[in-house]
């Protein structure tokens, strides 16, 4: 019998993927995983880093998570908090007298009442809260707002870096006329 090109090509195609298939389907028959734990196998890649090794960028990490907040605060100064408001500006600003945006003007905020600027409409959750807004206050809400104060109109995911949180709190300290006293 005389075959096309076309169907030479096709038939090689065809019994190429009949071997794929029949050579997992074997494998599987074969070989047994145990995939109950599979977890314990997973691996977490870090973002890659020009100067820092790995075992130096975990310690830094490790003390932070046992440092309290005025630790890790004496550690860190406000111009490393003004890179971390970055995230912040696009909802809040922050300059003295300024105009509230999506959330509230951040001016003075460190020992201020709570809920408590003018010209911005919060949250009942926040409103009814009370207190004021101390820099452990200010530390749990920006951990993560939503689990903080449930209600909240804020919708930012919050801060998990101890440090970055601490150099935040340092650069809204900073911005007040008369600046809190460090814990």
């Amino acid at each position: 019998m005389h075959f096309t090109l076309f169907q030479k090509i096709g038939l090689s195609i065809l019994i190429f993927a009949w071997l794929i298939f029949g050579s997992m389907m074997l494998s599987d028959i074969l070989i047994k995983v145990d995939n109950s734990n599979i977890d314990a196998l997973r691996l977490v890649s870090l973002p890659p880093s020009d100067d820092v090794s790995v075992e130096q960028e975990a310690e830094p990490e490790a003390a932070a998570q046992s440092a309290g907040l005025d630790v890790l605060m004496a550690s860190t100064d406000a111009a490393a908090g003004k890179s971390v408001f970055k995230n912040c500006k696009a909802c809040h600003s922050i300059d003295k007298g300024g105009k509230n945006k999506i959330g509230p003007n951040l001016w003075n905020i460190v020992g201020k009442a709570q809920a408590s600027t003018d010209g911005f409409k919060y949250s009942d959750a926040l409103s009814s809260r009370g207190g004021t807004w101390s820099f452990e206050e200010l530390n749990g809400f920006l951990t993560k707002p939503s689990e903080y104060i449930s209600g909240t109109k804020m919708k930012y995911k919050g801060i998990k870096k101890d440090g970055a949180r601490a150099a935040l709190l340092m650069y809204l300290r900073a911005q007040s006329d008369n600046p809190l006293a460090l814990p």
